[in-house]
C-alpha cells in the first residue's frame, strides 16, 4: 500500500479537525505578521488551496506541505526552534540542499545544530510557506531590530534615490503618519525595521508614502485655490463707503471736507490732508496751499472721487459783463435753462461801465462747471468768467 493510502485509511475525524485548528491558527499567525494585507491573501490561497505533496518524519509521521516546499518548511512545520537552528536535511537517507524541492513519499529528516544562532536572510527566498516566511521575519525583527532599522533606512533611500523621489519630503509628519496608520505603526523606526526584516518591501513604502503625498498636495492646491478666490461675500461687499463724494484710503471712516481755498470739484485732481480733529481736508492738486500741506507727508493720504448720480458740490464764478439793463437776469435765465440750481447770485457796477457778477451754485463734477462756463463766455453781455476759490 503506497503512502498516500496509508495516509487516507488512517485518518480519523479527530485528525481532520487537528488539521481544521492548525490551519486556522497558522492564519492568525499570518494576519498578526504580515504587513501587506495582499500578500497575506496571495499566501494563504497559494498554501491551503494551491496542490500539496506528502512527505514522511523519521518516525514514519506524515506531513502535507504546499507543492514547491523545502526541507526548510518541513523543519518550520515541525516546530520553530528546529527551524531555526537548521543546518542541514537529508532526503530518503541524502544530504541535499536547503533548496531541495520536496515530492510526495520523500521521506525528510532535519540536522540541527546548537551553533546555528538562527535563521539566514536567503532563506526567505527559499521558503514556500507562510508559516515558515512569517516564523523568519519573527526572528529578525526580535533578534536584530537596531540592524534591521538601519538596513531598512538603506534600503528606502537606495530604492527613493533610483526612483528620484523626494524621500525627505515624503518622511515629513504630514504626509508619513497616515501610512505608518494604515501599516499599524508608531514610528518610522518601525517602518525601518519591517523593510530590513523583510515583513515589507521598500517599493511598496514608497508607493503608499508617494500616493499620500500627492494626494495632500492636491488637497493643498485645491485649498489654495478656493482662498485665492473672493467668496460670494466678498465679492458682493461694496467698496469702502464714500464721504462728500470722496473715498480716503487706509481710513475710510473719516471725516470729509473740501478746502475753501480752492473748492475741489469732480474731475479735479486732488490730494487728502489729515487735520487735527477735523477729518481729511481735500484740496485740488494744484491748489495754492497744496504745496505747503506737502511739506508734512506723514500726513498726506490718498483720496479719490467716488460720484454718484445723487451727489452734488458747492461751486462760485465771477462773471465780468457789461453794464447795462437786463444782464443779471439774461445770466440768471441761462443757468435756469440749464436746471442749475443757483444758490446766490448779485451784481454790481465797476464805475467803468463793467458790471461784477458773483454767484453760487451746485453741480456734479469740473465738467460740468466747465461746460457752464463756455455757456456764459457765449452770452453777448459777458466779457469773462472766473472760477472762484474762497
Amino acid at each position: 500500500m503506497c503512502i498516500r493510502d496509508r495516509y487516507k485509511e488512517g485518518r480519523s475525524t479527530q485528525n481532520m479537525l487537528d488539521r481544521k485548528t492548525s490551519w486556522l491558527r497558522q492564519i492568525l499567525e499570518a494576519r498578526d505578521t504580515t504587513e501587506d494585507s495582499k500578500e497575506f491573501v496571495d499566501n494563504i490561497l497559494k498554501d491551503f488551496l494551491g496542490e500539496y505533496v506528502f512527505v514522511l518524519s523519521p518516525r514514519g509521521e506524515i506531513f502535507d506541505l504546499p507543492k514547491g516546499s523545502t526541507p526548510l518548511d518541513f523543519a518550520y512545520r515541525i516546530h520553530t526552534n528546529i527551524g531555526h537552528h537548521c543546518q542541514g536535511a537529508r532526503v530518503n537517507g541524502n544530504l541535499v540542499r536547503l533548496d531541495y524541492k520536496l515530492k510526495t513519499n520523500d521521506m525528510v529528516e532535519i540536522i540541527t545544530s546548537n551553533s546555528q544562532q538562527g535563521p539566514s536572510r536567503d532563506w526567505l527566498k527559499i521558503v514556500k510557506t507562510q508559516t515558515a516566511r512569517n516564523r523568519i521575519r519573527q526572528w529578525f525583527k526580535r533578534e536584530n531590530r537596531e540592524e534591521n532599522i538601519q538596513r531598512g533606512r538603506e534600503m528606502l533611500e537606495d530604492t527613493a534615490r533610483r526612483q528620484g523621489q523626494p524621500l525627505a519630503t515624503l518622511l515629513k509628519p504630514e504626509y508619513s503618519a497616515e501610512v505608518l496608520k494604515r501599516l499599524n505603526m508608531t514610528s518610522l523606526d518601525d517602518l525601518y525595521s519591517a523593510i530590513g526584516f523583510g515583513g515589507i518591501s521598500a517599493s511598496q513604502v514608497l508607493h503608499k508614502l508617494s500616493d499620500r503625498y500627492r494626494k495632500a498636495v492636491k488637497a493643498e492646491e485645491l485649498t489654495g485655490q478656493l482662498s485665492a478666490a473672493p467668496s460670494a461675500q466678498q465679492q458682493a461687499k461694496p467698496r469702502a463707503v464714500p464721504v462728500n463724494g470722496v473715498i480716503v484710503h487706509g481710513d475710510p471712516g473719516m471725516a470729509v471736507r473740501f478746502g475753501n481755498c480752492c473748492n475741489p470739484l469732480p474731475g479735479d485732481a486732488i490730494i487728502g490732508y489729515i487735520t487735527r480733529g477735523r477729518g481729511v481736508s481735500v484740496h485740488r492738486a494744484d491748489c495754492t496751499n497744496a504745496e505747503n500741506l506737502c511739506r508734512d507727508p506723514d500726513r498726506i493720504i490718498d483720496v479719490e472721487w467716488a460720484i454718484t448720480a445723487d451727489t452734488s458740490f458747492h461751486a462760485a464764478l465771477q462773471i465780468h459783463a457789461e453794464d447795462r439793463a437786463g444782464t443779471l437776469l439774461e445770466i440768471s435765465a441761462l443757468l435756469s435753462g440749464m436746471n442749475i440750481n443757483i444758490q446766490g447770485l448779485s451784481g454790481k457796477p465797476t464805475g467803468d461801465g463793467k458790471y461784477v457778477v458773483d454767484m453760487t451754485f451746485s453741480v456734479s463734477n469740473s465738467a460740468e462747471l466747465e461746460q457752464i462756463i463756455r455757456s456764459l463766455k457765449r452770452l453777448k453781455c459777458v466779457n469773462e468768467v472766473y472760477r472762484v476759490h474762497h
